[in-house]
């Protein structure tokens, strides 16, 4: 397995964590402010990590620093990535289990390869579209309302819809893979993080107890810092549709997690979902040619 295989498999283990232990904080925290802590705990987790390794005269430097367009992109990648997408995530995690909202990422990956080919001109193999329809059967059986044969879950859908803006913060990073990771996050993390907790506050008025607090700003270090460090290092060898694959191996970690830690329920529709998006990312995951891209980052 090479280096940048594994940078995206334990990101996914990482952001895997998300949904689960974010499910629990949603018990003593708005969502709007709780996606605020989050995000700040990862621009104050890197912060801290970038000045303690400046005073043993180690600074940790992962790429040059943004500059030009890339600030345009790093943009987009903080409305979408850090604003958007865990705003939606956690509305639909308030009334859909922590096991199904973690298996609805998996359209995340989807969403990624697509916007990659269509916009950014990545190619990939026949087998990755094959891979991605499987993902998508999954997700539309999960969504569906059985007993209403036109009918859809909104809450699974937000989660769809915080799926397509993680895709869209996926291409805009992959477009400044070569800028500094850390500085990519710690950008990310300070202003999503201000920006929701200010939004969250205007909305509701109260803020959230100081336990609750550290624990979700940790879980955003975690998930958030960590995570997306490794998933840049990922994008500048391996592109955004094959990271985006290895990465969507995270929705089945999330789920497990979320059964083993949180009981949460499993059906028959459950089962059918996950093995159809569980052969999607194994589909996807024999796609080991390089990615090629007309378009270069940054």
């Amino acid at each position: 397995m090479s280096k940048a295989v594994s940078y995206a498999l334990w990101a996914a283990v990482f952001f895997g964590m998300s949904a689960p232990f974010s499910k629990m904080l949603l018990n003593y925290l708005d969502p709007i402010f709780l996606a605020g802590v989050f995000y700040l705990g990862s621009g104050i987790g890197l912060t801290l990590y970038k000045g303690i390794r400046r005073m043993v005269g180690r600074a940790p430097r992962l790429g040059n620093p943004l500059h030009g367009i890339q600030w345009r992109w790093m943009a987009g990648s903080v409305v979408t990535g850090g604003i958007v997408a865990p705003i939606l995530l956690l509305i639909g995690l308030q009334r859909v289990t922590a096991a199904a909202g973690a298996l609805l990422l998996n359209f995340e990956g989807v969403f990624t390869a697509l916007l990659a080919w269509l916009m950014f001109r990545e190619v990939f193999r026949l087998q990755v579209l094959f891979g991605l329809l499987a993902i998508v059967t999954g997700g539309v059986i999960l969504a569906w309302i059985p007993e209403q044969l036109m009918s859809w879950s909104w809450k699974s859908l937000a989660i769809a819809g915080a799926s397509l803006a993680w895709a869209i913060d996926n291409n805009c990073t992959r477009r400044i893979s070569e800028a500094d990771a850390i500085q990519i996050v710690e950008v990310k993390g300070w202003v999503a993080g201000v920006v929701n907790i200010l939004l969250g506050y205007w909305c509701t008025g109260r803020g959230g107890g100081f336990v609750a607090m550290t624990l979700a700003g940790l879980l955003g270090f975690i998930s958030g810092g960590l995570c997306m460090i490794l998933l840049v290092k990922a994008f500048r060898e391996l592109g955004a549709a094959r990271t985006g694959a290895y990465f969507s191996t995270s929705p089945f970690i999330g789920a497990g997690m979320s059964i083993l830690v949180l009981h949460d329920p499993t059906s028959k529709r459950f089962c059918i979902a996950a093995v159809c998006m569980a052969f999607g990312v194994w589909l996807n995951s024999l796609d080991d040619g390089k990615i090629r891209s007309d378009s270069p980052a940054g």
